[in-house]
């Protein structure tokens, strides 16, 4: 940041130094061109490096992690220790456990998105078809 005021100091310095030139050259009388001129160019240099340094200043990424099937207070718990926040977007009957989340499991995102969560009912085991094969061959 100490470079960038540096810079700023600089870039002022040769404005008023060129404007103070343009000014004794060519003997301006519009008083209030000559200041909205001198406003854009000495304020200018602010907005482009606060727009620089918001989108092209990289924020930490992280990998979120697969909470469907968790309780919520096993997801509190996993999301504190990571910079992400958790927002519970619908609850569904008994509010047992994470039944969907986005954005999901394994997927990279900037530090601090929020990871919105469904919550409902634990879902009975269905045996699969694999299962229900093999025990009919038995």
């Amino acid at each position: 940041m100490t470079s960038w005021l540096g810079y700023y100091f600089v870039f002022v310095a040769l404005v008023s130094i060129v404007i103070a030139a343009l000014i004794y050259r060519m003997q301006v009388r519009s008083a209030g061109r000559l200041t909205a001129l001198i406003l854009i160019l000495i304020v200018s240099p602010v907005l482009l490096s606060y727009f620089v340094s918001i989108y092209f200043n990289p924020l930490p990424e992280i990998m979120v992690p697969n909470l469907t099937g968790k309780s919520l207070a096993e997801a509190e718990e996993i999301i504190s220790t990571m910079d992400l926040n958790l927002q519970i977007e619908s609850q569904a009957g008994a509010t047992e456990v994470i039944t969907n989340q986005r954005p999901e499991g394994g997927r990279i995102v900037k530090a601090g998105r929020t990871v919105f969560l469904t919550l409902g009912e634990r879902l009975p085991q269905v045996e699969t078809t694999e299962e229900a094969f093999d025990s009919e061959i038995e």
